[in-house]
């Protein structure tokens, strides 16, 4: 694979409004998003801490439970980002992020939602894009 090709592929040079029309009235809603960026919502929303007020994964509190049923224990925060941060970044490299923001009171923009998504042509369905960049 040529490194033309990866560049293609890597979500910096995906448009959302061609792989994903979005809506004229939510256009400065929905963003591109990272590993970075989208991070926090996706680890608060499957562990449910710092408050979060709404249900959190089932499927993760069970995963978890045998090391602790706290979820704002730090060890079981920062093993779910072990868990979701290699998932963001194979989504970033070979898909997109897509992440709902909103702006609170004082104007600072919060992300609220995060999706991984995997336009056509970006991630080969026997595995082989993965096993040919393997040695990248």
């Amino acid at each position: 694979m040529s490194s033309e090709d990866i560049q293609r592929r890597r979500s910096s040079q995906i448009s959302i409004q061609e792989e994903f029309p979005v809506p004229h009235f939510a256009s400065d809603m929905v963003r591109k998003g990272s590993r970075e960026s989208s991070f926090d919502c996706i680890t608060t929303a499957f562990n449910g801490h710092g408050g979060f007020g709404g249900s959190n994964e089932p499927s993760i509190d069970w995963m978890f439970s045998a090391m602790t049923n706290d979820h704002d224990d730090p060890r079981r925060i920062d093993a779910i980002g072990s868990f979701f941060g290699p998932m963001l970044v194979v989504s970033e490299a070979y898909g997109m992020i897509l992440e709902l923001v909103v702006n609170d009171e004082n104007g600072r923009t919060h992300v609220a939602a995060a999706c991984a998504c995997y336009p056509p042509g970006t991630l080969d369905s026997d595995g082989s894009s993965v096993k040919r960049n393997q040695s990248l």
